[in-house]
């Protein structure tokens, strides 16, 4: 059993994920909740203060710089809110035997495996949003008690993601191109934050070891091939033409494959995540 007066505090969260985990864990912990207006994780005086005050057991740091192209225009911004963001954080809480996990990102790799990436991959990210990224889990090492959750293509009810976009633009223009040559594995935020739950349950109850774990919906796709699911189940009037990477015209480059194995994952936790089709039918039946 799950002690419930165990204390979790999700940072970012007012972000998809943070909103989503707030609603899942609330049954779980005592959940605090904290956001850049509470508290500026850039800013080591303020995250000084704000622990100096406070003690949990368990830190989900979900505050994050996800801008992909725009980072490439603010490097420093992003290294400040992907990294040293985690390291004020851990400068602040040092001695304390809190769990702290950390979510990351597929893009710390450069997508020129031709399989699913693995936990024991070499991360080599071609952007500096991956490159920001990897820092912050260099940092997240730091900590007594730490896991890593890399993820991928995150879409949920509260915020920005693709299947807003291809929405929106699909009532604007009768032809969308997308890009057909990227794979990964979208993944759900309320599918993301029940295994996260699943994961902290193991945790407490059994014990897990430190280190990195991979969480995204099951199966794979590209960007095209969502678009074009996307379109199936809302019987949007447009049609959807695969493009190549080349003829995007994007800032920030992105992997080929980015794919993540949830094998690791499955083994301790005897959880799968629904296949990403479900995963889009269920989110755009409540959105």
């Amino acid at each position: 059993m799950v002690e419930k007066s165990k204390k979790i505090l999700i940072t970012g969260a007012r972000g998809m994920l943070g909103m989503a985990l707030s609603k899942t864990l609330g049954s779980l912990f005592k959940a605090s909740l904290l956001d850049k207006d509470d508290c500026d994780i850039t800013d080591s005086a303020a995250v000084k203060y704000f622990f100096a005050r406070r003690e949990f057991d368990v830190i989900i740091h979900c505050a994050a710089y996800t801008a992909v192209d725009k980072a490439q225009d603010e490097p420093e911004l992003a290294y400040l809110v992907n990294a040293q963001g985690v390291k004020n954080i851990f400068d602040a809480t040092e001695g304390s035997n809190c769990l702290f996990i950390y979510l990351s990102t597929d893009y710390v790799f450069d997508g020129a495996k031709p399989a699913p990436y693995t936990e024991e991959d070499t991360p080599r990210p071609i952007n500096v949003y991956g490159q920001t990224k990897l820092k912050g889990e260099q940092f997240a090492r730091l900590f007594k008690r730490y896991l890593i959750i890399r993820t991928s293509w995150l879409f949920g009810p509260d915020g920005n993601n693709f299947v807003r976009t291809i929405l929106k633009k699909a009532s604007e223009k009768s032809v969308l191109d997308v890009v057909n040559d990227q794979v990964g594995s979208p993944t759900y935020t309320l599918h993301l934050a029940l295994a996260i739950r699943k994961l902290l349950e193991t945790f407490i109850n059994k014990g897990v070891p430190c280190g990195v774990y991979n969480i995204t919906n099951s199966g794979v796709c590209s960007w095209y091939t969502l678009a074009c699911r996307i379109a199936a189940l809302k019987k949007l009037p447009v049609e959807i033409r695969p493009i190549a990477s080349e003829h995007c015209f994007r800032k920030a480059g992105r992997p080929k494959n980015s794919a993540l194995s949830g094998e690791k994952f499955y083994a301790l936790t005897g959880f799968r995540l629904p296949r990403w089709q479900e995963a889009v039918e269920d989110y755009l039946k409540n959105l």
